[in-house]
């Protein structure tokens, strides 16, 4: 009765696999008809895009003026862009003009600041030595003042 129980589990899940089994197969069919089918119309479609460009072949002299037109547009695009180069190249170096100018404008501070504190180190430098010499003058003066005090006594 087991074995009868088992079988029939068996056969039970072989028919349920079965059925899958169509109807995933069912579902691939009518997905290759729809392929089919979409076949069909694309090749439908290019035959009658074939016939239309048939119909709109251009006459050589169409085709030569279309020809002349795209080469005069590529002429004026070229142009276009050297006329931006040029505007570009005058633009960098305009500003590479007003940087130098910066530059040396900054160069010739810096170079007064230095002259300034030039001077400003001369100018300390002549006071210590006045300095100096004025107390060696007042040395001087004091040990002639000390002699003529010993020479009047």
């Amino acid at each position: 009765a087991m074995a009868d129980e088992e079988t029939h589990l068996v056969a039970n899940r072989t028919l349920q696999q079965e059925q899958r089994l169509r109807v995933e197969l069912s579902k691939r069919d009518d997905a290759l008809v729809a392929v089919q089918h979409e076949a069909i119309r694309v090749t439908q479609d290019l035959a009658e895009r074939r016939a239309v460009l048939e119909r709109l072949r251009y006459t050589e002299a169409q085709r030569l003026a279309d020809e002349e037109i795209a080469l005069a547009e590529r002429l004026a695009a070229q142009r276009r862009a050297i006329a931006e180069g040029r505007a570009r190249e005058q633009e960098e170096a305009d500003q590479l003009v007003k940087q130098l100018k910066e530059e040396a404008s900054i160069k010739e501070a810096a170079d007064k600041a230095a002259r300034m504190e030039s001077e400003r180190l001369s100018a300390e430098h002549n006071h210590r030595m006045a300095l100096a010499h004025a107390e060696r003058l007042a040395s001087i003066e004091a040990s002639h003042q000390h002699r003529l005090a010993q020479i009047e006594l």
